[in-house]
């Protein structure tokens, strides 16, 4: 019999029909519930901002369909659904998606990534937190500083120093959905 493997799960969601995508976003984090159940987390943008919500349990025990319409409206989401294998004892922490450490986005990640040459941006996180995500979030926005808001040359700057496998979404404060995947597609 095959080994089980379990992994977190990302989505997004866009539309331009009005329709919610925070409850997409739910939706597919529902589907891929096998790939883990420890938490999850929903980013939308309203038309002005990112809303943020995420807790530890169950996608069905943290959402509801008034929260969703409520507190996670607009017309882009992105959501993450967790199976911990670091931070299992401060699960809060490691719950997605992450805000970028200046605000311009959230990304939700799926895989490890293992930075090279990534010290002085560990070095960013003092309080001992530094984890792949947190680092690819810091990576991500210096090079989106250095390329002046290009994200595709910020992905491909960043892929350039990172390996790993690694799937991520991510939503920037202006309401654009990235979806994107390391470059040997693992």
């Amino acid at each position: 019999m095959a080994e089980a493997f379990e992994n977190c799960g990302v989505t997004g969601a866009f539309f331009y029909n009005g329709y919610t995508a925070s409850k997409a976003a739910f939706n597919l984090v529902l589907q891929l519930y096998h790939r883990g159940h420890e938490g999850a987390g929903i980013a939308s943008y309203d038309g002005d901002s990112i809303r943020l919500h995420k807790r530890v349990g169950r996608a069905r025990d943290i959402f509801n369909d008034e929260l969703l319409t409520e507190q996670l409206p607009g017309n882009s989401a992105i959501g993450h659904t967790r199976y911990g294998t670091v931070g299992l004892d401060r699960a809060e922490l490691f719950l997605h998606p992450l805000r970028s450490p200046d605000g311009s986005f959230y990304i939700a990640h799926n895989g490890t990534i293992a930075p090279y040459e990534l010290e002085e941006l560990l070095r960013e996180f003092p309080d001992g937190n530094a984890f792949d995500t947190r680092v690819l979030a810091a990576l991500l926005q210096r090079n989106l500083f250095e390329t002046g808001g290009d994200w595709a040359e910020t992905l491909s700057r960043s892929s350039e120093r990172l390996d790993g496998s690694y799937t991520c979404t991510l939503l920037t404060r202006d309401g654009k959905l990235i979806a994107f995947r390391e470059p040997r597609g693992f």
